[in-house]
């Protein structure tokens, strides 16, 4: 190559500035000259008008004429052409290489070149062994060899056999293929069949194999190895660390016996990706869902320990949005599904002659979900399934096979015709039955209650039944509190029933209600607190049982008892044993309040008319005035303040300076008057200042006047008796047969 200048060239070579010159010719390239034009790589394309002119061949001339201009004008828009014209060229050869079709690896050709000569048949019986420090011997057999090129065989009919140091050689099969002596690489093309050293069988469109014993298998790729057995798009094989990879449509079964050894139950993985560590007996895979009878376990990877026997499922674990559905196992019924979920899920299978597996162990926002009529729903961070003759624990009952140890944010769902139910504790222990129904359990502090009833709070909580009992304790620290519709409900321990709809609350019971709608025995719309040895609610029938020292109390009002018994619908109110009341009322006249004080055996009050009914050693006392019978009837007015009292049964009435007794009284508070009826006997009355007593069959008193009238009943008497002492009588009128009389207190000479 040489450059030079316009100035030392003749006028006839001006035109080809620069020159390179070859000493051959391209290959290939006929009828091109070998002389290529460049332009000096260090020279800039800006030329004087009179170097450009004389390249043109014309003289140079100092200006610019016009000539000139076009000549220039028409060098620029050639040169624009021709670019053009290249790039549309370039970009029409892009395409067409584009679209024609791939060409064919050297082995394929070689394949296709050796079916075409299988009619020019150069060798039968063809055999060869290739031996390399490091690699394993191969030893390469075809029924025909078709061709050779270079280092490579085309075969017809193929066997390769790789020899392993100690172990059975692995062999590959096929219609035809190839095999590079030098490079220890193998192809084999149609039906092609390989028995791997680690006993895998593998047939497939085309087997390739590799220097050291790596093999890939492409096109409907089937695969067994012992129990396995499976599909896919590609397989690859290194016999390095016995590691089979599995991609496309990946389908793998595994089957193992029965517990009864007559059959084989199946179970079937379906991924896009698996590893298969064949020595170890592990599996890998990505996006897989894993099925048998027994149920469904899917998710975003998986990886799991195949048992002796392969199709035996050891320990799986899944990873990433594992779900795991468990058919129910009754067989009554509609099918119900138990399913769990979590981040994370490993699954022991049975090493017994179970059916289900030995433990399943949900981490990560675990979720096991029970359907049917008595649907469950269990949360919690750390889920512990095991079945019962996988644990030590001779506890379990009669239907019970399994339990469960729930632990971080524990939540516990029930569903039943009374409603939901939701228990949430931090750690829980339950029974299972065959279905994976919860039947009993202990939840740990701290522990909440809600449903139905209510909601509750409490150390710990047991249940049985599905939950259908539920038991909260709290034997030290702070008592279990129950908050019902009616008030509250604090107590050691509260025993729940949700079927009855009955809540027992014992030992250190405190109750607070919200207060009677309307006046009465306490004040309306203000709290009640409560006490018992024993509290039971039933909520159906909206009654309340108090026993054992029972005691209700709103402010200085008191009801207390052996016990009491609340039925808020009818507004009745009951205690029985010892019962002892208080009430505290406003005067008539408003001046102050007035406590009213009760004993008896038995008392019942009404909300609808308002009446206290004591019984049996009955006792009434109001301000200074006091009446004692066998019952008494109390009726209450306005503000709770009494308006009437009647006693019957060996009535006793005092009030100030004043004692009287009878049968039945009748006393109208409000008007101070009172009727005393001696019934079989007369009634009687006595001044206790003067010591005056007055009989009749009935004696109406007027207390606030200090008058009695007598009346006799027919053909009686009635009898003053005066004290020596004291004053003649104002007045006195007496009936009966023969007289009638009417007596003031005074002293008499």
């Amino acid at each position: 190559m040489r450059w030079c200048s316009a100035s030392s060239m003749p006028p006839s070579s001006r035109h080809d500035c620069w020159r390179m010159t070859r000493s051959r010719r391209w290959p290939g390239a006929a009828g091109i000259p070998g002389e290529l034009l460049l332009p000096p790589p260090s020279r800039r394309v800006s030329l004087s008008w009179s170097i450009v002119s004389s390249c043109l061949g014309g003289p140079a001339e100092p200006l610019m004429n016009h000539r000139t201009r076009v000549r220039l004008l028409q060098s620029g828009v050639a040169l624009v052409l021709l670019l053009f014209i290249a790039v549309l060229v370039r970009m029409m050869l892009q395409g067409q290489r584009d679209a024609a079709p791939e060409q064919p690896s050297a082995t394929e050709q070689f394949a296709a070149e050796a079916l075409q000569a299988e009619a020019e048949q150069i060798s039968t019986g063809f055999e060869v062994t290739r031996t390399r420090e490091g690699a394993p011997e191969i030893t390469v057999r075809a029924e025909r060899l078709l061709g050779l090129r270079g280092d490579v065989y085309l075969l017809q009919e193929p066997t390769l056999e790789i020899h392993h140091e100690g172990q059975e050689p692995s062999i590959v099969q096929g219609r035809n293929g190839t095999f590079d002596m030098k490079r220890g690489v193998g192809t084999v093309n149609g039906e092609a069949h390989a028995v791997l050293r680690d006993k895998m069988i593998v047939d497939s469109q085309r087997l390739d194999y590799r220097d050291g014993g790596p093999v890939d298998a492409t096109g409907n790729v089937r695969f067994r190895r012992g129990a396995l057995e499976g599909e896919s798009e590609e397989l690859h094989y290194d016999p390095a660390g016995e590691v089979v990879v599995l991609q496309g449509k990946v389908r793998v079964r595994g089957l193992r016996q029965t517990p009864d050894g007559q059959g084989h139950e199946s179970w079937t993985l379906e991924t896009g990706w698996l590893r298969y560590f064949s020595q170890q007996g592990r599996v890998q895979t990505q996006s897989f869902v894993l099925m048998s009878d027994e149920g469904t376990l899917s998710g975003d990877r998986l990886e799991l320990e195949l048992g002796e026997a392969e199709g035996d499922l050891r320990h799986l674990v899944s990873i990433g949005d594992a779900i795991l559905r468990v058919p129910a196992k009754d067989g009554e019924g509609p099918v119900s599904m138990r399913v769990m979920t979590g981040d994370r899920i490993e699954i022991e299978p049975p090493d017994d002659d179970a059916a289900e597996p030995r433990r399943i162990l949900s981490r990560g926002n675990a979720h096991l979900s029970q359907g049917g009529g008595s649907a469950q729903d269990l949360w919690a961070e750390v889920i512990d399934w095991q079945r019962g003759s996988a644990v030590d624990d001779r506890s379990a009952r009669d239907g019970e096979v399994s339990r469960i140890d729930a632990r971080g944010d524990v939540i516990l769902d029930f569903q039943t015709e009374e409603g939901a139910s939701h228990l949430t504790t931090s750690r829980l222990k339950a029974w299972l039955d065959v279905n994976g129904v919860v039947q009993r359990g202990t939840a740990y502090e701290p522990v909440r209650y809600e449903g139905p009833e209510g909601s509750a709070r409490c150390h710990e909580a047991d249940f049985e039944d599905g939950g259908d009992r539920l038991v909260l304790r709290s034997e030290s620290g702070p008592p279990a509190v129950m908050e019902i519709p009616e008030g509250r409900i604090v107590a050691r321990r509260l025993d729940l029933s949700r079927s009855r709809g009955e809540l027992t609350a014992t030992i250190e019971v405190q109750t607070l209600h919200t207060g009677p709608a309307s006046e009465g025995l306490f004040q309306a719309g203000e709290p009640v607190h409560g006490t018992a040895d024993k509290v039971v609610a039933l909520r159906r029938e909206g009654r309340i049982h108090y026993e054992g020292a029972a005691r209700l109390w709103q402010g200085e009002n008191l009801l207390q008892a052996d016990t009491i018994e609340i039925l808020q619908d009818s507004g009745v109110l009951e205690a029985e044993g010892q019962v002892s009341t208080r009430s505290v009322v406003p005067e008539e006249d408003g001046s102050g309040q007035r406590m009213v004080l009760g004993t008896a055996e038995h008392f019942l009050y009404r909300d609808d008319d308002k009446t206290a009914v004591y019984s049996c050693k009955a006792r009434l006392r109001w301000g200074s005035e006091e009446v004692e019978a066998e019952q008494i009837h109390v009726s209450l007015g306005e503000d709770r303040k009494v308006s009437r009292v009647q006693a019957e049964g060996d009535v006793r009435l005092r009030s100030p300076g004043s004692y009287a007794t009878g049968h039945r009284l009748d006393y109208d508070v409000a008007g101070g008057e009172a009727i005393l009826h001696g019934g079989d006997r007369l009634a009687i009355a006595q001044n206790l200042e003067n010591q005056q007593v007055v009989k009749g069959h009935s004696l109406t008193m007027d207390l606030s006047g200090g008058t009695i009238n007598m009346q006799s009943g027919p053909g009686g008497r009635t009898w003053i008796t005066l004290s020596p002492s004291a004053s003649a009588p104002d007045s006195a009128e007496g009936s009966g047969g023969s007289r009638k009389g009417e007596a003031k207190g005074g002293s008499v000479p």
